[in-house]
């Protein structure tokens, strides 16, 4: 792997392989350049595959009982991705709880995770800037699938890691089936999943 990033960055598009953690790429001794060709290559390839559309969910109107309340748009992967495999980075800010609760009293907790028991990530802004395409993924709850035409099931769940070199949480988005192409990627924001690894 060494060789090929060092001697062989002109034969093509190169990336870290799938689930390669930090510790790992730090021992490699990659040239900076070429770190930083993955790093961009990675982001280019998400941004490629990965898309916002209208989504293919609908809530409950609670007038007839139906499912015709359009819950706007959805995130969605125009190509296949395995069970456990991440999908993208939740981006924002790392706040406490005393602050979480104080912004959702100012109706801004929408986009709020839960990241422990006492911090939270705040993607309000960044979501609304287009810098967090992961908060567009909608959750299966109480939803009708239109795709399916069935009620919704979810793809996805949160993951949330706190490094133990103090470099502060990570949360993504991490396949819980087989998501094919065209599909749009559900999660639940009920189940979370909180470890404390070294990436």
């Amino acid at each position: 792997m060494q060789k090929l990033c060092t001697e062989c960055p002109e034969s093509g598009q190169i990336f870290w392989p799938r689930n390669f953690k930090s510790r790992q790429k730090s021992t490699m001794n990659i040239p900076a350049p070429i770190v930083a060709r993955i790093t961009a290559t990675a982001v280019q390839r998400n941004n490629n595959t990965l898309y916002v559309t209208r989504s293919k969910l609908f809530r409950k109107f609670p007038v007839d009982n139906t499912y015709t309340r359009s819950i706007g748009h959805g995130f969605f992967t125009s190509v296949t991705i395995l069970p456990n495999q991440r999908i993208i980075q939740f981006n924002g800010e790392v706040i406490l709880a005393q602050e979480y609760h104080l912004r959702t009293a100012r109706g801004q907790g929408g986009y709020i995770i839960q990241l422990s028991d006492t911090d939270y990530l705040d993607c309000y802004k960044t979501r609304w800037d287009n810098q967090c395409l992961a908060s567009i993924a909608n959750c299966a709850l109480h939803c009708f699938d239109s795709a399916t035409n069935r009620l919704a099931r979810n793809n996805a769940e949160l993951k949330a890691y706190h490094h133990t070199d103090q470099r502060g949480w990570i949360a993504s988005l991490v396949t819980t089936r087989h998501i094919g192409p065209q599909t749009e990627i559900i999660i639940s924001f009920l189940k979370k999943n909180f470890g404390s690894y070294l990436l």
